[in-house]
């Protein structure tokens, strides 16, 4: 090709230095083939012979820059910057956002019509804040019902949806605030966060039982024409034939997915979750997210079955991992660390907070979920944070069931675990003292496993350093004030075996590789954590 013919990459700059002895340097290149380039073309193959990929293109790139993000060429700038698209309107047709491209949801952004939004790994989404003091728009994404997510990260590739300034991306080590975890710690409530709605089932109003047709709006958020229900299975399945069918909904994938510094707070308590799943349903994959620094809780289920696995939350605002509205799923693998969002403006309520039905508590489904292996790391015991209704590692409520099996928790100041009962009797109807002694309901299409000797139940865990001084976990029979006149009791108020858990006392040796807090030089915030290596 001669060299007064186009360019068949898409751009190569070079930069005099002056000098006429030099060649000029070049200072910006996108190596990567001009639409309709000659490179795009050859009659030879590479061999698929085990280390050869079989590509048609001639260079060494094609659509895709994979030198981009991790490279020290990418970081001093050699690559152009890339262009950023701003979405403005709720998406009705199936798209593609592909890494090339930055993404900006100016506000809240409704994928609906029945349309899939496929998300390539290494791209960047950014949300806006609200566009105006008190206008309440910020930049969120909502998969609404029938409709899917294809968030298609990789473990060299996530996808990152974060602020409109983070520049921790990639292998660039970001500029402050986004450069250390001290640093960052100023930074919540950015943009919203992402929202999956299903159709399963939803613990509303449903005293007399599952009803397949109920349906409620997400919190957070209002919208026209039903765009932010969920549940109502019987619009589009047929749950009279196989009352299971509800839970196989699809809300697509959700992998290798970072969700930083979001939470926008619309009013007093009411923010949006970092990941919000409405009666989403079994067949959506999420698998390897993150939730960094959002303002309200980490992850919060409202009913459904989802299962979640390889989940890190770090610094929520609010709770690690909440449900509500008869949530049935499973989780495996999940990190929790909690902080201090927004420099002690936050700070990180319960491990676990779990919640039944929704008026009344006895509405069904029963909220009876799985957790396997799951790590909670507490704000630490130094300095007094004893309060045995905020700093508690799990909390169970509202008719609530669930079991956590293979777990670890660690470093918090309240009680390792409260379960509320009636105002005189720990296991009174429809508390979730209750569910504590009552059988897995074996043979229900709606719970089909695994089956446990109760609803709810904690068996093989480990409890470390809870509570100041004398550990709180030996029990006894304490209780609680709890809501509307019930009360919050501790394991010694029962004497349910599958309650019997591992407590390992303060002064015995850290059962994980390495924690480290940071003194933020304020007595009345807990101690930062700055480094953790949570193997065993």
């Amino acid at each position: 090709i001669d060299c007064v013919d186009p360019l068949p990459i898409r751009a190569l700059s070079r930069t005099d230095l002056g000098d006429p002895t030099l060649p000029d340097q070049v200072t910006l290149v996108d190596p990567r083939p001009t639409a309709g380039s000659p490179l795009l073309t050859t009659d030879r193959v590479a061999p698929n012979d085990g280390f050869f990929e079989p590509v048609a293109f001639r260079g060494a790139f094609a659509d895709e820059n994979w030198a981009d993000g991790w490279t020290n060429t990418a970081r001093l700038g050699y690559f152009p910057a890339k262009p950023t698209v701003t979405v403005s309107a709720d998406i009705t047709a199936s798209t593609t956002w592909t890494a090339d491209t930055i993404y900006e949801l100016d506000k809240v952004i409704y994928v609906t019509n029945g349309a899939t939004l496929t998300i390539e790994p290494c791209t960047v989404v950014r949300g806006q804040p609200e566009s105006s003091p008190g206008a309440q728009d910020p930049g969120a994404l909502v998969i609404s019902r029938d409709s899917k997510i294809q968030a298609l990260g990789s473990e060299d590739c996530p996808i990152v949806f974060t602020d409109l300034f983070d520049d921790n991306i990639g292998a660039n080590p970001g500029t402050p605030p986004y450069d250390s975890p001290l640093n960052a710690l100023s930074l919540t409530s950015q943009w919203g966060g992402l929202i999956l709605l299903g159709r399963s089932y939803v613990a509303f109003n449903t005293a007399g039982g599952p009803d397949p047709a109920r349906e409620n709006q997400i919190e957070g958020l209002t919208a026209s024409g039903g765009l932010g229900l969920y549940g109502n299975c019987a619009a589009v399945y047929d749950p009279v034939a196989d009352p299971a069918v509800c839970d196989e909904d699809d809300s697509g994938t959700v992998r290798y997915v970072s969700l930083r510094y979001g939470g926008f707070n619309l009013s007093p308590d009411n923010e949006i979750n970092g990941l919000t799943l409405g009666a989403v349903g079994r067949q959506t994959d999420i698998d390897y997210v993150e939730i960094f620094q959002n303002k309200d809780d980490g992850i919060e289920f409202f009913g459904g079955v989802p299962e979640v696995r390889h989940a890190v939350i770090v610094n929520p605002g609010d709770d690690g991992f909440d449900y509500d509205e008869g949530f049935r799923g499973k989780v495996q693998y999940g990190l929790l660390i909690q902080g201090l969002p927004g420099s002690g403006a936050d700070k990180s309520d319960l491990g676990g907070e779990h919640d039944g039905g929704n008026s009344p508590d006895s509405s069904q489904p029963f909220a009876i979920p799985t957790f396997y292996n799951m790590t909670y790391i507490g704000h630490g015991v130094g300095k007094g944070y004893t309060n045995e209704l905020k700093d508690t590692v799990v909390k169970f409520r509202d008719n609530a069931g669930g079991r956590y099996y293979n777990s670890f928790f660690m470093d918090f100041g309240g009680a390792p675990l409260l379960i509320e009962g009636g105002a005189t009797d720990p296991t009174a109807p429809n508390t979730s003292g209750e569910r504590s002694i009552t059988a897995y309901p074996s043979g229900d299409p709606l719970f089909p496993g695994p089956v446990s000797d109760f609803q709810l139940e904690l068996q093989d865990n480990t409890w470390y350093c809870i509570g100041n001084g004398p550990n709180v976990p030996t029990g006894d029979a304490t209780a609680f004030n709890g809501d509307a006149g019930k009360q919050y009791y501790d394991n010694g108020a029962f004497t349910n075996p599958a309650l019997d858990n591992l407590y390992i006392d303060c002064v015995d040796p850290l059962p994980i590789r390495a924690l480290s807090r940071t003194d933020l030089g304020d007595p009345t915030l807990p101690d930062q954590v700055t480094l953790v290596d949570p193997r065993p």
